[in-house]
């Protein structure tokens, strides 16, 4: 073996073939994995106007229950203008 650093030498070691063998299967296996990143960002820009819809909807349900329950309170606390009559009160016996 030469100590000169111009003459190369064409025999690969074990690395060598580990490493072509890890660029084969990198390429062999990218196009999936970006056929997966792909499809997770259609599928997110797809679904961005229906969580939009989702939220919307949510606070519109929100807004609806808020006033129906403020609506029901009011009307079950109404008290009357006036007076109201009552009957007296009636006594209980206990029949033996």
């Amino acid at each position: 073996m030469s100590d000169d650093p111009t003459t190369t030498s064409r025999t690969r070691g074990p690395l060598g073939v580990l490493g072509f063998g890890a660029a084969a299967c990198a390429a062999g296996c990218i196009g999936p994995i970006v056929a997966f990143f792909g499809s997770i960002g259609v599928l997110g820009a797809l679904s961005t106007p229906f969580v939009g819809v989702l939220g919307l909807a949510v606070a519109v349900l929100a807004v609806a229950a808020a006033v129906t329950v403020r609506r029901r309170r009011r009307a079950a606390c109404a008290v009357p203008a006036g007076p109201v009559p009552l009957d007296a009160p009636v006594r209980r016996t206990i029949d033996a």
